[in-house]
């Protein structure tokens, strides 16, 4: 059993190519779903935006109140995240499965997406899990060894969630071409293809990368613009803010596409 890690790899471009319209389909309901959430996290943290500005990033220099704010508002908004990803997920992959159908957006609301939330809550929590294990996990070796223990822990850590992640990835687009939540199925088909999909992995993400960077440089004199003030600034702000959406809808497409386009190759051979 093989499968073309290049082809698969460059499905989200062939997608985006053949189906420019309902990328900004996609991007719509994102940037949608990104003023929902700005609107819910907004007023949960705006009391500690002075504190959570100036620490750049760094949780460790956040209060134990602007902490639980953050935590609160990003419980609050995942559901809005996970609800998006189980409606565009299989919109993507319906793209990939069936081209020839031209459907502006390939949207439908049904049992599909219903089992993809399944899926998609489950790997979150599943991801949640691990990342609370592991950095307890290095907390502690830190203690008992010290860095070397601690870098030797995240190492492993690193390795075993990579490789759960990788043979659970085919879940989501198995869901058009399997019964119920096919964790199961994406476990068996990754067994003897692990380190070709692990290379799509890397291969999108790199793609991803410079897409993002084209981005970015696109993105940075309308940030300056709009940093500027002045009567002005809601233009630049608008644009950025649709920039935004349409960023997220092609990075979904890059990293999504290549692994309905893995399960399409091996459904084939099989």
């Amino acid at each position: 059993m093989s499968f073309s890690a290049t082809e698969a790899a460059f499905e989200g471009f062939r997608v985006t190519r053949q189906n420019p319209l309902s990328v900004l389909v996609w991007a719509g309901l994102w940037l949608v779903g990104l003023i929902v959430a700005v609107m819910i996290l907004g007023p949960m943290t705006m009391p500690y935006a002075s504190e959570i500005e100036a620490a750049q990033g760094d949780i460790a220099a956040l209060s134990p109140g602007a902490v639980t704010a953050l935590s609160l508002g990003m419980l609050a908004v995942l559901p809005i995240l996970l609800g998006l990803q189980a409606i565009l997920a299989p919109a993507v992959y319906r793209a990939v499965y069936a081209p020839q159908t031209k459907r502006i957006g390939y949207l439908q609301f049904g049992l599909v997406e219903l089992r993809t939330l399944g899926v998609v809550a489950v790997l979150a929590v599943l991801s949640i899990i691990l990342n609370l294990v592991g950095e307890a996990a290095v907390g502690f070796s830190k203690q008992i060894g010290g860095i070397a223990a601690a870098l030797a822990v995240n190492l492993a850590v690193f390795v075993f969630t990579t490789w759960i992640s990788v043979r659970l990835v085919l879940t989501a687009p198995l869901v058009l071409r399997r019964k119920g939540l096919p964790f199961g199925d994406s476990w068996r088909m990754t067994a003897k293809v692990f380190w070709p999909v692990l290379g799509v992995f890397f291969l999108s993400l790199a793609m991803t990368l410079l897409v993002l960077l084209l981005l970015v440089l696109i993105g940075w004199p309308l940030y300056a613009a709009l940093t500027m003030g002045g009567a002005m600034a809601a233009i630049p702000g608008l644009l950025l803010l649709l920039l935004m959406g349409l960023g997220i809808a092609l990075v979904s497409v890059l990293l999504w596409a290549p692994f309905a386009s893995v399960v399409q190759q091996l459904d084939t051979q099989g």
